[in-house]
């Protein structure tokens, strides 16, 4: 005599499991959307071994100064113990300086690992050094559209 499988044998218990599929379904579609969106990291390059990326596509404006999240990827564990460290700034492109407002280290590359943050107060307004990658990234930022796809390289400023 041939054994019958316990959920699939009647009509009946495939009904009866539906309510329990889609409550699960819909506990996990409420998961998912619970988790940040990441962002769409463009690579500015190189400089000193630390990897450079630019979130291109939510650069914001606020008050007359422009937003852009940077993302570092390091080599090694830096002074914060960090491989990798994300960070907003803030961008005055009439007076060509830069601020940071946020700072958060990750212990793993491309902000995975544990993660603190480590400053949440505005900085000082700072002029970039001509041939660094902050300069470049100010100047990308000031760009009306600051889309992806395009080159930034540092020798040009």
């Amino acid at each position: 005599m041939a054994t019958k499988l316990s959920w699939f044998n009647t009509p009946e218990s495939l009904i009866a499991m539906y309510p329990r599929f889609f409550a699960l379904l819909w506990m996990l579609c409420a998961l998912l959307g619970a988790v940040p969106a990441q962002a769409a990291w463009t690579s500015m390059g190189l400089q000193d071994g630390v990897g450079f990326f630019v979130d291109a596509e939510n650069v914001e404006t606020v008050n007359g100064y422009r937003r852009v999240w940077v993302l570092q990827n390091y080599p090694s564990p830096n002074v914060y113990g960090a491989q990798s460290m994300m960070m907003l700034i803030e961008i005055d492109c009439k007076d060509e300086k830069v601020r940071l407002l946020k700072l958060v280290g990750y212990s793993g590359q491309s902000q995975s690992g544990y993660s603190q943050t480590l400053r949440s107060d505005t900085g000082a307004w700072e002029v970039t050094k001509v041939g660094s990658m902050f300069r470049s990234i100010q100047f990308a930022g000031c760009r009306q559209q600051m889309k992806g796809g395009y080159k930034i390289y540092t020798s040009k400023y």
